[in-house]
């Protein structure tokens, strides 16, 4: 069997930091045993099948499948003897994985079938093992874990059907460029309808119009990055989209009721 592992023993952001991370290439004999575990394991298939355990129930990650265990508990998993895994993964620890998960209403799931975000596995492990310091490697690879943990949400949350089909799929496009400015003509594109039918439709359907949608959802992302990360302002601000910090500090204090440093102060 052969692994390729970036250790950070000397990582201790209580917040963010990362424990291990790299590729394995399974046998049958891979087996991994973690009693109450200190870190949270996040995994992708690349190929192979294999089994994990949680709190006594079975499951079956297979190629293009996430897997996530939590800290605090038992870490049991093993890959299949005649089909092994393949897999990209990373251990990490601090409170902006709770945080996170708890946020998009996915920490109890451990199994995120079809849900393909190998390009941002590979991005934090081809981060980890660069020659970034390592606050750097920390503020980059915070940003791609909440991209996976959206994906990963993205898998597994359905929608009612009280909402159309157009509507669902211009808070998706919303959702997938928060960190870009989205005009109603990108989004009357994405649904093939007039500007002013697009506006009717996103309103009807969430109450705002799509402009306010797309603020609130930068404000959400910018929060999390302010709370759970040491990225500076002027780079939380053109992350999310904004051309300067302080247009972003504006709007930032309309949305939340105080400035970013405030915020993260708090």
């Amino acid at each position: 069997m052969k692994e390729i592992i970036k250790s950070f023993a000397k990582s201790d952001n209580p917040v963010f930091s990362i424990q291990l991370c790299g590729i394995s290439y399974c046998d049958g004999s891979y087996v991994i045993r973690r009693p109450c575990s200190i870190i949270n394991c996040f995994e992708y298939i690349i190929s192979g099948c294999g089994t994990i355990v949680v709190k006594g129930q079975k499951y079956y990650p297979k190629e293009g499948d996430v897997y996530f265990l939590k800290a605090g508990e038992d870490h049991y998993y093993y890959s299949d003897s005649e089909k092994p895994w393949t897999k990209i993964w990373f251990n990490v620890k601090g409170g902006l994985v709770d945080s996170l998960m708890n946020q998009y209403g996915i920490a109890d799931i451990c199994l995120f079938e079809n849900c393909r975000v190998h390009s941002l596995f590979e991005e934090f492990v081809s981060n980890a093992s660069s020659n970034m310091d390592l606050r750097t490697v920390e503020n980059q690879n915070s940003i791609i874990l909440h991209r996976v943990i959206q994906d990963m949400a993205q898998c597994v949350h359905t929608y009612t059907s009280s909402y159309s089909e157009d509507a669902l799929m211009m808070k998706e496009f919303i959702d997938a460029n928060f960190n870009r400015h989205v005009t109603t003509k990108d989004l009357a594109s994405v649904i093939y309808r007039s500007q002013s039918q697009t506006i009717r439709i996103f309103k009807k359907n969430f109450g705002v119009a799509p402009y306010e949608y797309a603020l609130r959802r930068k404000m959400q992302v910018a929060s999390q990055l302010l709370k759970n990360t040491r990225m500076p302002i002027r780079e939380i601000a053109g992350y999310v989209g904004f051309a300067n910090e302080h247009y972003f500090s504006s709007s930032f204090k309309l949305h939340t009721g105080m400035t970013p440093g405030k915020y993260r102060k708090n």
